[in-house]
């Protein structure tokens, strides 16, 4: 979910804070993507106009892990991930 529609439907960003009952700050810390401790949350209170997902960072490594586990499947090798 990004930041940028939650404002846009729920008007501004002190109705975030309020609604999550957390400081203004804090949502305007977020950056470009709602941390997903929120998403779910304002999912339900926008009636489900808003929708909870995954952040790029982590569709990214999900995908890496797919592809890890395909390549290792085929090759009989441990799929592992370099921090």
């Amino acid at each position: 979910m990004l930041k940028k529609d939650a404002i846009k439907y729920f008007g501004k960003v002190s109705e975030i804070a309020k609604i999550l009952k957390i400081r203004h700050q804090s949502v305007s810390g977020w950056g470009e993507i709602v941390p997903l401790r929120h998403q779910h949350t304002l999912e339900i209170l926008s009636n489900y106009n808003l929708k909870t997902s995954l952040s790029i960072k982590q569709q990214n490594t999900n995908a890496k892990n797919t592809i890890l586990s395909k390549n290792a499947s085929n090759k009989g090798d441990t799929p592992f991930l370099q921090a």
